[in-house]
């Protein structure tokens, strides 16, 4: 009989694909069957060109048609796969989707750096307690740099730059023959990023310093063929030190490119890219002043594996509200927003969107979606004041929020440009992009921001006790800390009647608001 708890996970990455085959165990485990690593340099293409190249396209193809037969002979029953940094940024990567599951039945997600960095997170845990103390994540791929700065298991600072290593080898570009022009340029340019970094944490305190990715891993295997005594890994981890990491990579940059594939038998798409993540991890090491590494033997695709696992009820919840919302916040204090008016727009949203539930009927998820784009509607005014809903889409749509997919980010960004006017139409170019689903569930979304945001039209409420009562004709809305006829609650009064329209047109019934004294009446 099928196994009907087989998995697998695809990881589509910038320098390399790699499969995992899982099976999922009764007590909550994840037991590894089968794997496999395939070095596609899909980053080659698109950080030199802007795109993926039809050779590269068959070559992925041909790699995921292999893995499925893989998946298919393990008797999975659930395939999903994740493209990074170079598909992301790919010109034609929905072209590419399009392809794949044309020809496969395996449909390509492309994920924000923010998700990235929360698989991740998945993947470490599962080996190492992250839940205690000060510790950084960085987790180095082909196109991309995570950055994660946890403190007793919250996240801090989460941010995603556009500095791996394949791109890397590209800006500057590398050769064989002029390593050591390679290796100057490659320490100016993470000089310059660990500058930026320093401007916005500061010298931060750094227990424990995380390294993951392919050359992370990497550096933990060949380190042992370099120093008879250098620790291996054990419990799904390895500990390096300053002394043996900067041994080590001495001993790298003294040989060339084909002596590291000789004599270190490393692969040779590993040969080239090791040069710069070893500058990039000695940087972070001097940064953060860790006596040395953790690195686990995880990838993105652990990580992935580990989100199948509690999509199917096998694993209690791993708090993603509580990191989407750690990381929202993070965002919302970056651009300069009213965190007060902030805070406020959130628990009057919420309670609009929770009382009217039997109108909107949405799911729980869309409510994390809601309490999201309440905490960022007003981050455009970091730009300008005036416009600022269309420049709180620019910043959402391009920022690396932890625990969203792309999708979502999207829905985000839509729901914070439309809640100061204008009605959602299908002539605005990313709103047209959405399904029919995503469409009515930003629309319902707006309405409910955009009257909670009325309700704290002068940035001093306080949300306090909001009643609401509806019926087949009509909504009424109580707030009782907005009674009388104060200055505030006459401004919420007005830009209530103003921001109403579209609540009513969505939920077809005329809305009412009484703040406390029985004589604020705003229905039509």
């Amino acid at each position: 009989m099928p196994d009907q708890n087989v998995i697998g996970a695809i990881d589509i990455g910038s320098n390399a694909i790699r499969m995992i085959c899982a099976r999922l165990t009764e007590d909550c485990r994840i037991e590894e069957l089968e794997k496999n690593r395939t070095p596609i340099r899909l980053g080659e293409d698109v950080f030199r060109m802007g795109y993926i190249t039809e050779e590269r396209i068959e070559q992925l193809l041909a790699t995921i048609k292999v893995y499925q037969k893989t998946l298919e002979q393990n008797n999975c029953k659930e395939i999903c796969a994740y493209c990074t940094s170079a598909f992301r940024e790919s010109g034609n990567r929905q072209t590419v989707i399009e392809r794949v599951e044309m020809e496969t039945g395996i449909q390509l997600e492309s994920i924000s750096g923010g998700e990235e960095a929360q698989l991740l997170q998945r993947a470490v845990q599962r080996v190492m307690d992250l839940s205690k103390g000060r510790v950084m994540l960085a987790d180095l791929g082909g196109g991309s740099l995570e950055v994660t700065l946890l403190e007793e298991g919250e996240i801090e600072f989460a941010e995603s730059f556009r500095m791996g290593t394949v791109r890397m080898l590209k800006m500057f570009p590398y050769h064989p023959e002029r390593e050591k022009a390679f290796l100057n340029w490659a320490e100016y340019y993470v000089e310059d990023f660990i500058d930026f970094l320093k401007k916005r944490l500061g010298k931060p305190r750094v227990e424990t310093l995380v390294i993951t990715g392919g050359n992370a891993t990497a550096i933990g295997r060949f380190s042992g063929k370099t120093d008879r005594d250098a620790p291996g890994f054990s419990q799904g981890r390895m500990i390096l030190d300053k002394q043996r990491f900067s041994k080590f990579k001495r001993s790298v940059i003294k040989l060339n490119l084909n002596e590291r594939i000789r004599d270190l038998e490393m692969e040779e798409d590993r040969a080239d890219v090791i040069l710069p993540a070893l500058v990039i991890f000695e940087k972070l090491l001097k940064f953060t002043g860790c006596s040395g590494f953790v690195i686990p033997a995880v990838g993105l695709s652990d990580g992935i594996l580990d989100e199948m696992r509690e999509r199917q009820g096998n694993l209690p919840d791993w708090n993603t509200r509580e990191q989407v919302i750690h990381s929202a916040r993070y965002y919302a204090e970056k651009y300069m927003a009213d965190m007060q008016h902030a805070e406020t727009v959130r628990e009057l949203s919420l309670q609009l969107f929770d009382e009217l539930f039997e109108l909107h009927e949405l799911q729980t998820r869309d409510r994390l979606l809601l309490e999201v784009a309440a905490l960022l509607h007003d981050i455009g005014r970091f730009i300008r004041p005036s416009d600022h809903a269309k420049h709180s889409m620019y910043l959402i749509r391009n920022m690396e929020l932890v625990g969203v997919t792309n999708s979502e980010l999207m829905m985000i960004a839509l729901v914070a440009r439309y809640h100061s006017g204008g009605m959602p139409s299908v002539k605005q170019k990313e709103f047209s992009r959405l399904d029919s689903e995503k469409r009515t569930t930003v629309t319902r979304l707006t309405a409910l921001l955009r009257i909670g945001d009325a309700l704290d039209r002068e940035h001093r409420a306080r949300a306090g006790n909001l009643s609401i009562e509806f019926d087949k004709d009509q909504v009424w809305l109580n707030l009782e800390c907005l009674s009388g006829k104060s200055p505030d609650s006459m401004l919420a009064l007005w830009a209530l009647n103003h921001k109403k329209e579209l609540f009513e047109k969505v939920f077809r019934r005329t809305l009412n608001a009484d703040f406390g004294d029985g004589d604020g009446s705003s229905g039509n």
